[in-house]
């Protein structure tokens, strides 16, 4: 039996070449590797016995027939504000199942009204699919009900053009923000309330390293979270483990509509800071969630800590699952945020065995200190 074509665009991108290695390590599948410059893929195909195309997105010709064969498709291009339904409209025309590691409400309202017959996984990326799922392995490990949750992720990185654009958006007021979430908001009583937390910076967390910045951010999927859990309070913050970067957006921030520079510009202003808070200092990528709620009728504190060394790779091992997800049939067809249909436990399995993280734990009571390498 010939094993299900699994096509993979913007293959050549650090996300989805992570996708493609860990896809051939999870086996069972032939992959079709795609972007606009397939001679970056190559090597990588070489290695796995994979299939090279060109793909752009821009060309919808091409982009069907890349996508025509394929049993999934999944989508590591970007940035997804500028894309939206675009691939997951031809996968699904030719009848493939469809991941994508962004896809946020927008997508998700274009393809909700369609009939499917497939099934469309969105959001499969490590904000908010991966976080949202370790924040219900927690909540279902530890806790009856869960009443309060303090998110705290970030850490210190290199960022990709596109992760830069989606980081300013989290400070710029855009058009179409409403889909995507509002700065310093916060969930309280089942429901966004504006202007309830500030930023923070200079400051000591538990479990980062030295000083770090917190921006408050409600993205739509911390609302979802929010929602499923029926959580009376919800905070939610961007960590930045350097000056440099908590500056720049402070500064960006600050700026009237008028006087700021486009997306792109801006972007690349964000890039060089980030660069220079590296410096000599090793990456790292924390997934910090304090809950409070109950258990056996009695008040109860978690906090579930995950350390990455890279959130590249934490994203594209969420990508990855969901596509094996798909080809083992635990997802229907519809579409679907990938929070909502992956069981927590397996996920968090999934990513050990991918190698995507170097620990995750599970903390009782107050924070305290997580030694790296406990599990």
């Amino acid at each position: 039996m010939t094993a299900p074509l699994v096509a993979v665009v913007g293959a050549s991108g650090r996300v989805g070449r992570a996708a493609v290695e860990m896809l051939a390590e999870l086996g069972g599948v032939r992959l079709r590797l795609g972007g606009r410059n397939p001679e970056l893929l190559a090597a990588t195909a070489g290695e796995l016995g994979a299939e090279v195309r060109h793909v752009d997105i821009d060309d919808p010709p091409a982009l069907a027939e890349f996508c025509r064969g394929a049993r999934v498709v999944l989508n590591c291009a970007g940035p997804s504000y500028l894309f939206k339904e675009r691939v997951a409209l031809a996968a699904v025309a030719v009848g493939a199942d469809y991941v994508d590691v962004s896809g946020d409400d927008p997508a998700y309202a274009a393809l909700a009204g369609l009939d499917l017959g497939t099934a469309a996984v969105l959001s499969a990326g490590m904000l908010p699919g991966a976080a949202n799922l370790v924040v219900r392995w927690a909540a279902g490990l530890a806790f009856d009900r869960v009443f309060r949750l303090v998110a705290q992720v970030g850490g210190l990185e290199r960022f990709t053009p596109i992760a830069a654009q989606d980081l300013v958006l989290s400070v710029f007021d855009v058009p179409d923000g409403a889909w995507y979430g509002e700065s310093l908001a916060a969930w309280r009583g089942g429901r966004r309330a504006s202007r309830a937390l500030l930023p923070v910076s200079g400051v000591g967390v538990p479990y980062f390293p030295g000083t770090v910045s917190l921006q408050p951010y409600l993205s739509t999927g911390c609302e979802r979270v929010g929602a499923v859990l029926d959580l009376t309070e919800l905070d939610w913050y961007t960590v930045s483990g350097g000056t440099r970067l908590s500056t720049a957006l402070s500064t960006q921030r600050g700026l009237p509509a008028a006087q700021r520079p486009a997306l792109t510009a801006a972007a690349q202003e964000i890039r060089a800071a980030a660069e220079l808070d590296l410096a000599g200092r090793d990456p790292y990528h924390l997934l910090v969630f304090h809950l409070a709620g109950e258990r056996d009728g009695h008040a109860t504190e978690r906090t579930a800590v995950l350390r990455a060394s890279d959130s590249y790779r934490l994203t594209s091992a969420t990508a990855a699952l969901a596509v094996r997800a798909l080809i083992d049939e635990t997802i229907g067809p519809g579409v679907h945020f990938i929070d909502t249909v992956l069981d927590p436990a397996w996920f968090v399995a999934g990513l050990e065995r991918l190698g995507a993280i170097d620990f995750v734990h599970l903390v009782d009571g107050a924070p305290g200190v997580v030694e790296e390498g406990v599990l």
